[in-house]
């Protein structure tokens, strides 16, 4: 997917020098009512900034940003800031300011928290990223081909993406190149995420990184210059993986199962279609090298509903469970193991999360999808 997948910031050429970034704690607010795209563009845009990076011979990066401190942290894409000599920012009141301190950096997930020394800067309140689902409606604010300052879209997320290690909001509101860093807000005005990217040759499907991947940056100690924008951008995971596919095709279920290894231990992913995670479906393992053998656990959350709609009311709910599995042959082009589960003609009692059959040893084989 990464191929597809078109970074929106502005290059341009033109000279400059450099300084950098700062750090500080987020502001969070409890739920609020619906607002109205107009209410939300008026309550955020004065804290989405344009930002503007100097690049090494010459060139000029434009993107967006969004304060959550009022000392001046700033969240941003790590692309827009990437290797940048010089980092300023403009408010929507014209106020300019160099960033002068890096709080964080992450490359995989192209996330970067800046500082630009001032107070009293507005800001934005952030939300929880985790409760985000198909269909929920939002409201994207950026800085449009890094000249239209605080330009307002609106849309639905379409979906939730898997992307090399993390995931991704899909949305289907309309970003363009300088949009990039800018937030995306939910109906009560909260930012649950982060304008990153869109497929070149589809229409509607842009993307958010979810915001709790930022959060974790915002405790970070503030570290003084822009050295943290520079080196290797590449996850070191990326290449690694043993020499293994990441993406692997169920022979016997037909779903996606996505592996990484790390070490001595080995994790996976099952990947299902967008309504059942949604709903909370989940499957994930957790192996250790042992010998030549991979043991472990397997966790995972199934969907369910209870009542007849008639008699008793329907009730959603998610029902955990816990196995055991092995995986007995890895090797870059099959995976084989069993997995201790219920067998495929049990049904579930969602009232009791249980199976109206005990687990049984059940083989699998795995192929490059």
């Amino acid at each position: 997917m990464r191929h597809y997948i078109l970074l929106i910031c502005c290059v341009v050429l033109v000279a400059t020098t450099g300084s950098a970034q700062d750090s500080t704690q987020p502001l969070t607010s409890p739920t609020h009512a619906r607002q109205t795209a107009t209410a939300t563009a008026a309550a955020v845009g004065p804290a989405t900034v344009l930002i503007r990076a100097a690049l090494p011979g010459g060139g000029l990066s434009t993107g967006s940003g969004f304060i959550v401190d009022p000392s001046g942290t700033i969240v941003t894409n790590f692309h827009v800031v990437e290797g940048a000599d010089r980092v300023e920012v403009r408010l929507a009141t014209g106020d300019v300011h160099e960033v002068t301190a890096v709080r964080a950096a992450d490359r995989l997930r192209d996330l970067a928290v800046l500082q630009a020394p001032g107070f009293r800067f507005p800001t934005v309140h952030l939300g929880d990223s985790d409760v985000v689902r198909p269909g929920d409606h939002v409201v994207v604010i950026g800085n449009a081909l890094g000249i239209l300052e605080n330009s307002v879209t609106t849309g639905v997320i379409s979906g939730l993406r898997d992307l090399e290690g993390y995931k991704l909001f899909q949305m289907d509101a309309a970003i363009s190149k300088g949009n990039s860093g800018g937030p995306v807000v939910n109906e009560q005005g909260e930012v649950i995420g982060v304008t990153v990217a869109k497929i070149a040759e589809g229409e509607s499907l842009n993307f958010a990184i979810p915001i709790n991947y930022a959060r974790g940056l915002l405790q970070m100690e503030a570290k003084t210059g822009l050295e943290s924008l520079r080196g290797a951008p590449e996850s070191l995971f990326s290449k690694s993986n043993q020499g293994l596919p990441r993406r692997w095709k169920s022979l016997n279920s037909g779903t996606t199962k996505i592996i990484r290894v790390e070490g001595d231990f080995l994790y996976t992913e099952t990947v299902f279609p967008e309504q059942y995670s949604a709903a909370g479906g989940m499957a994930v393992g957790e192996l250790r090298k042992q010998g030549d053998k991979w043991i472990g656990k397997a966790r995972a959350r199934v969907p369910c509903t209870t009542g007849d709609g008639v008699w008793t009311t329907i009730k959603r709910k998610t029902c955990s469970f816990e196995s055991t599995g092995e995986i007995t042959l890895l090797t870059p082009t099959r995976i084989e193991g069993t997995l201790f589960a219920a067998p495929d003609d049990a049904e579930l009692k969602c009232r009791t999360c249980t199976y109206s059959k005990a687990d049984i040893r059940r083989p699998f084989v795995w192929i490059p999808e």
